[in-house]
């Protein structure tokens, strides 16, 4: 299967790039790697090296939080002025909006509107760990391409199943959206699901309190998902979520 950072390469170098693509997903270093890799398809390997927040250039533009994190209209002014400028010694101008859910509902219908304007040499990049709070109608025009990192980099508690639970509903939302494109990666959550639950009703057992009860109803949840899996062609995504929802 082809990488994000091979398919955005390829898009450029056959000039066939989306007008924006929304990065979403909790893997910060991955949607970094993109970035680098775009960027050196773009610009050159050696000034690739050298994207990261405070990297100035003409030519690329980054957008971020001010007070509160927010994303306000007043950014989406600027970065308005700068998109009209056209690129200067780079093949198109590159706008990276960071924590791009952070935008406000004006900031929002700003950038939407920017969207529409002619495309010309430039593309937008939106960073979202919860792409779900972006507007539908910005998501309709942009690309989304997921990264996750659940199943590789688990944290202190060791499970799959912990970050589910530390996340929000909207992140567990996109998780089972991902998750439940095809069925390999459907019969891989799962395989991690059920054995992060198993963890937990073991260390339940010796306990005896409410948890044990708990727990064992995440696993007569799992146990007729799988069967369901099995036997029927239920939406991948739909049983995911059903599971997601009682952690």
């Amino acid at each position: 299967m082809m990488s994000h950072e091979e398919f955005l390469r390829n898009s450029f170098v056959a000039g066939k790039l989306a007008h924006a693509y929304i990065f979403s997903g909790n893997d910060l270093a991955a949607k970094e790697r993109a970035l680098r890799t775009f960027f050196a398809a773009v610009a050159g390997k050696d000034r690739a090296k050298k994207l990261k927040e405070d990297f100035w250039h003409a030519d690329v533009l980054f957008v971020s939080g001010g007070q509160e994190n927010e994303i306000g209209i007043a950014h989406m002014r600027r970065l308005k002025d700068a998109m009209a400028l056209g690129a200067w010694q780079l093949p198109l101008k590159i706008a990276i909006i960071r924590n791009a859910d952070a935008m406000t509902a004006e900031a929002q219908a700003a950038f939407l509107k920017l969207m529409e304007e002619p495309r010309g040499e430039r593309v937008f990049f939106l960073l979202s760990a919860h792409s779900a709070r972006l507007l539908d109608t910005i998501r309709s025009r942009a690309q989304e391409l997921r990264f996750y990192e659940f199943l590789e980099n688990k944290n202190a508690d060791g499970t799959v199943v912990q970050n589910l639970r530390n996340s929000s509903l909207a992140h567990r939302f996109e998780y089972a959206k991902a998750m439940g494109e095809d069925r390999e990666k459907t019969s891989t959550a799962m395989k991690d699901i059920t054995s992060g639950v198993r963890e937990f009703l073991l260390d339940a057992l010796p306990k005896g309190n409410r948890d044990l009860g708990y727990w064992r109803g995440i696993m007569k949840i799992i146990t007729e998902t799988q069967k369901a899996l099995q036997d029927t062609e239920v939406n991948r995504r739909i049983v995911l979520e059903r599971i997601l929802l009682e952690l």
